[in-house]
């Protein structure tokens, strides 16, 4: 696994688009966008090259997140480094759940979706993952601080201004 190299990102991007389904539920919807002046927006780039349709969530006509190069990129080193029981915030496509739950190393992914309309996406689009526990409802508001302590590692993907 190689964050810049182009052949890695493509791989991602062609495993994903195959995977989810563009698709709607309520207020939010999955579109897969192409790009037809074949320009990569990465990381800390911008070039010409090979481009997969780039898969977006949208709550209304408003952009929740997308699967793009840079997100595989900015991504990378979270799911390297993830181990253990692994706490993420926020499911969007479910692109960083997924990865993190193919890790031998770790034991166990809980997400925190407050919205039961994306994870209802997110079922229509993934199989059952038995690492992969998905909670709905605001995780700063959990049962008790012990539940957060517990875990290896906690993922804020969380769009929102309050994170």
């Amino acid at each position: 696994m190689k964050p810049y190299v182009e052949d890695f990102i493509i791989g991602k991007m062609k495993e994903y688009n195959k995977k989810i389904s563009q698709g709607s539920f309520s207020n939010y919807k999955i579109v897969k966008k192409e790009c037809n002046d074949n320009i990569i927006d990465g990381y800390l780039y911008k070039r010409k090259g090979n481009k997969e349709s780039v898969i977006e969530l949208l709550n209304g006509d408003n952009l929740v997140m997308k699967l793009s190069h840079k997100e595989i990129e900015s991504t990378f080193e979270i799911i390297k480094f993830a181990k253990g029981k692994v706490g993420i915030v926020g499911l969007g496509l479910g692109y960083v759940a997924e990865e993190i739950a193919k890790k031998q190393d770790v034991t166990e992914v809980i997400v925190y979706e407050i919205s039961s309309d994306i994870i209802k996406l997110y079922k229509s689009n993934f199989e059952e993952n038995k690492k992969i526990k998905i909670i709905e409802g605001d995780a700063f508001k959990g049962k008790s601080e012990r539940e957060i302590v517990t875990f290896s590692r906690i993922l804020l993907l969380s769009p929102t201004s309050q994170v």
